[in-house]
């Protein structure tokens, strides 16, 4: 599984979202301030891996994850925004970054408020040494404008 990451909900509950070890993203809630979870029936995304959830400035739910749907694991990190925070709505127009370095991951994406109304994302670089001399092992970053990410997808 992956390391877990989580919303405050408009009702007060927390909802976590996971990637459990068979893959795919999967939620729990508590309404209890985490002292106990209940699993929520279904995937909220099946080839998908390493979730890190936040609000976007129009209101949705922006789940970053890195795409498994090509068979390549860690090949693309994308955003997917949902109305609910249950069923989310994947297509291109969410890829973030996308490597076609073969043997090189990308993964673990983390996205953080910056404090001048940007976003900061991290992610990992694992595999085969880039092409641009970046040794991986390695932590990125990128800098995303949230009202640009809202509007696009």
């Amino acid at each position: 599984g992956s390391i877990p990451t989580g919303i405050r909900l408009t009702d007060g509950s927390l909802r976590m979202y996971y990637s459990p070890l068979q893959g795919g993203v999967k939620s729990a809630v508590s309404r209890d301030d985490g002292k106990t979870w209940a699993e929520e029936e279904g995937y909220r995304l099946v080839a998908a891996a390493d979730p890190s959830v936040t609000i976007l400035p129009d209101g949705r739910v922006g789940l970053f994850y890195v795409d498994l749907s090509t068979g390549k694991k860690g090949q693309k990190l994308m955003v997917a925004p949902s109305d609910d925070g249950l069923v989310f709505t994947p297509d291109e127009s969410g890829t973030l970054i996308e490597t076609d370095q073969k043997g090189v991951w990308i993964l673990d994406p983390d996205i953080h408020p910056s404090g001048d109304g940007m976003w900061i994302l991290l992610y990992s670089v694992m595999g085969s040494a880039g092409e641009a001399g970046i040794t991986v092992p390695t932590v990125m970053q990128s800098v995303i404008d949230p009202d640009c990410l809202a509007s696009r997808i």
